[in-house]
């Protein structure tokens, strides 16, 4: 889908006819949103289960802890940013703790 490239996200809603100014702005900003509930998902899930992620930390925005200050914030969007962030320490977390693991076997 691409909506962890803001270029891909802008051409969606460029796509829309007859949006523009403020239904725009917050159109995008839906599609930034739906992007950090897939992220989030997937890293929940995959830390829940075991499995493979499917979606790379580095295509995650890169001010995610500040993504919630914009325009057009809901009143939930801090939230998001925050599990976001979480996931994210999890997962370096339990890296680095595997690849301790792992080089103390070798």
């Amino acid at each position: 889908m691409g909506l962890h490239r803001p270029e891909v996200i802008a051409q969606k809603v460029d796509a829309i006819p007859g949006l523009c100014g403020e239904g725009r702005e917050r159109r995008q900003r839906n599609y930034e949103r739906v992007w950090l509930g897939i992220f989030i998902a997937d890293k929940s899930f995959g830390i829940a289960t075991g499995r493979p992620i499917c979606v790379s930390w580095r295509e995650l925005m890169p001010d995610v802890g500040d993504w919630w200050r914009k325009k057009w914030a809901a009143p939930y969007d801090r939230l998001l940013c925050g599990i976001a962030e979480m996931r994210l320490i999890v997962v370096s977390v339990s890296d680095t703790f595997l690849c301790d693991f792992w080089n103390k076997l070798n």
